[in-house]
């Protein structure tokens, strides 16, 4: 699941056009790449993502953490594609002309992130994904979060270091400037 977040933002974030397989809004678990003549329940996405978009706007925090804790019905993914597709139209221009800036990051678990950031004038993306979650999660396959980063840094050069990033749109998914 952490992987298939992290190949939808990624995805999502990095320069080109994102390709989404119809009715892979959800979890899929296809071996092969989806067919996209096969039958997809829109109704259930439909409603779905009315439900989020109506909980988010009611208590976002309390909707994040009900997406961490029950990822396996797949609201999380969808949410990730709305919100992220839906600052990816809100910020158009940065996203289809924007600079791509690779992300170093340093500390012990430095080789277990991933990251970029999108630029464009006075508009920025930062997009990190955790790598290597199998490693991190442990035998209790836990979300690497909170301390387990602690002593992992992320290094701005040049012109990004003077940026200041606060959460965005879909944070903790992701942040703007």
């Amino acid at each position: 699941m952490v992987n298939s977040l992290s190949q939808t933002l990624l995805k999502i974030t990095a320069p080109g056009l994102p390709d989404f397989y119809q009715g892979t809004e959800l979890w899929d678990f296809s071996m092969v790449d989806p067919d996209n003549r096969r039958p997809v329940d829109f109704t259930q996405r439909q409603k779905i993502l009315a439900d989020i978009s109506a909980a988010y706007a009611s208590d976002r925090n309390n909707l994040l953490r009900e997406l961490m804790e029950k990822p396996e019905d797949g609201r999380i993914k969808l949410f990730l594609t709305w919100k992220g597709l839906g600052t990816r139209r809100d910020k158009a221009e940065l996203f289809r002309k924007g600079q791509y800036h690779p992300l170093e990051f340093a500390g012990p678990r430095s080789e277990m992130v991933f990251g970029f950031v999108r630029a464009l004038g006075d508009d920025t993306a930062l997009a990190i994904v955790p790598r290597l979650f199998a490693k991190a999660a442990g035998n209790e396959a836990q979300y690497p979060m909170g301390i387990f980063w602690d002593d992992t840094n992320l290094t701005l050069a040049g012109a990004l270091a003077t940026v200041r990033f606060r959460a965005g749109t879909f944070a903790p998914l992701g942040c703007l400037r």
